[in-house]
């Protein structure tokens, strides 16, 4: 904590969630994207920074994943974001539980967050709590509206595993980096598997898509 106050002392990079955390499963993963749709969205003044207007999706991510971040920012490119799409993985997953996303690293596309950030009655407890990946995606798969559902299976995994987890050019994220040692010498051998030159090339239709979902959400009132 000491490290994450200097961090926000320094630079003002972080945004601290109204809730406490009681526990690993006690909401705030729905809090989360709850928070994001009610900051973000209809209540960003018109004149806003980019940074406040809305996303085309919101990703969850746990802190000791390395994302391999030209990779999910393709794959999120070549998906619509105006309608509802839930992206992660379930390689890995148990199978006590409903169909689901591991952890590691979710998306929802803006309309899925919006949704979640106007359920105006108090949620039973039972539907954000308990195993928050199992309770989230069977929260969002109860809906009537279809969503789309994108597994990216083996692309997304634990770091140790070379068995049935690859680690190439189209490796989206790595998983249970837990020590800082470990986090480095993945992400460095990340850095050298994905070797050939990158540049992000869909700024410019991602910005005219934008305007036109935020045109149209704005229609909705949402």
């Amino acid at each position: 904590m000491t490290k994450l106050a200097e961090e926000q002392r320094n630079f003002s990079d972080l945004t601290i969630l109204p809730h406490e955390e009681q526990g690993m499963n006690s909401g705030k993963t729905f809090n989360f994207f709850r928070f994001i749709a009610q900051s973000r969205g209809r209540n960003a003044p018109k004149q806003a920074s980019f940074s406040l207007r809305p996303p085309r999706f919101v990703m969850k991510m746990d802190d000791d994943t390395f994302p391999v971040l030209p990779n999910p920012l393709q794959a999120f490119a070549n998906l619509s974001c105006s309608q509802p799409a839930y992206i992660g993985t379930s390689w890995g997953c148990t199978q006590s539980f409903p169909f689901h996303f591991g952890g590691l690293g979710y998306a929802l596309s803006w309309p899925l967050v919006v949704w979640l950030g106007n359920t105006s009655q108090p949620l039973p407890w039972w539907h954000t709590r308990g195993n928050e990946d199992a309770r989230l995606g069977a929260y969002l798969l109860s809906l009537r509206e279809p969503i789309v559902t994108v597994d990216y299976g083996v692309k997304m995994g634990s770091w140790y595993d070379d068995d049935t987890f690859p680690k190439d050019g189209g490796t989206i994220a790595l998983h249970y980096l837990k020590e800082a040692k470990v986090y480095r010498e993945q992400s460095e051998r990340m850095w050298h598997i994905y070797s050939r030159g990158w540049r992000w090339e869909g700024a410019r239709p991602w910005v005219e898509r934008h305007k036109t979902m935020r045109a149209q959400w704005g229609a909705k009132g949402t």
